[in-house]
């Protein structure tokens, strides 16, 4: 087994241009780790703003009025 921690890379956010994913793929161009970026994770049930037509929910009509 090789010294040093390897590091498994994975971005909270599947958005396109996410400062995320562009932070963490920067730190492995710089190198000095041991590192690998997981490409999965649009495979896995996340959230992506990107895939958001319409609100989730639709806007509260007449919240807090009585």
């Amino acid at each position: 087994m090789s010294a040093g921690p390897h590091i498994l890379l994975i971005s909270g956010s599947l958005r396109s241009g996410s400062t995320n994913t562009a932070v963490l793929r920067t730190a492995l161009e710089l190198g000095g780790i041991k590192a690998v970026f997981y490409e999965g994770t649009a495979e896995l049930p996340h959230f992506n703003p990107d895939h958001d037509l319409q609100p989730v929910h639709p806007p509260p009509r007449n919240c807090g009025r009585r």
